[in-house]
């Protein structure tokens, strides 16, 4: 099965990714699955080196700078603002909202990548995170399973302190199935700030074990 089959999505979706885990990568998957042209941007921040999932890269500096979308291109367009350092700096609200007009007069579909995740499989939301616009109809959450069986570290999961607030564990006290599960419907956790009218998909990525696998179903038969 597809990745887009999967989902269900609708031809032309208003799609926000959140989580950590393999946002991007999944991201540049569906991106390709669509045989269409796709508007792919971020409201955070990429890596300079993840321009490589897109065919091509639009920096605005200016709002007149949409005029450099193509919507006939046959391929996958990143849009972002101008980078800094090593990093590709996501819209702000204004130009976010101009970027989803566009999509709706041209017919196309626009995936958001609205959380940062340093990497790590396992996030807990910061206090203004996940920037996901109000228009977005479909946000998928991602955890990735690696980080399961673990010791609650900054080197698993991004926002320790958050994710043992919500969890109610202490920091280096084993990551389980049940603290996944609880982070993942917490109205502070994985439901974070998504609007009331999106539908909610969970990906649990990094099942790479039979271990993980299992553990996998667990968490989606408590959710």
């Amino acid at each position: 099965m597809q990745f887009i089959q999967g989902l269900r999505l609708s031809k032309n979706p208003r799609l926000a990714f959140v989580g950590a885990g393999g946002k991007t990568t999944a991201i540049s998957i569906l991106a390709k699955e669509m045989l269409t042209p796709v508007i792919v941007t971020t409201t955070t921040h990429l890596g300079s080196w993840q321009t490589n999932i897109a065919d091509r890269h639009i920096i605005l500096e200016s709002n007149s700078d949409l005029k450099k979308i193509d919507p006939l291109f046959d391929g996958i367009t990143l849009v972002t603002e101008v980078p800094e350092s090593n990093r590709l700096i996501g819209l702000n609200t204004e130009r976010i909202q101009l970027l989803h007009e566009f999509c709706e007069k041209h017919n196309l579909p626009l995936i958001i990548e609205c959380d940062g995740s340093r990497q790590l499989p396992i996030k807990a939301p910061g206090p203004n995170e996940p920037v996901i616009p109000d228009f977005v109809d479909t946000v998928v959450v991602m955890a990735g399973l690696s980080g399961l069986n673990k010791p609650l570290t900054k080197l698993v999961v991004h926002h320790v302190e958050i994710y043992s607030d919500i969890c109610n564990m202490e920091e280096n006290q084993t990551i389980s199935i049940e603290s996944q599960t609880r982070l993942l419907s917490h109205k502070q956790g994985g439901l974070k700030n998504i609007p009331p009218q999106a539908r909610r998909l969970l990906i649990l990525n990094q099942a790479d074990t039979t271990l993980l696998q299992s553990q996998s179903f667990m968490i989606a038969h408590q959710l």
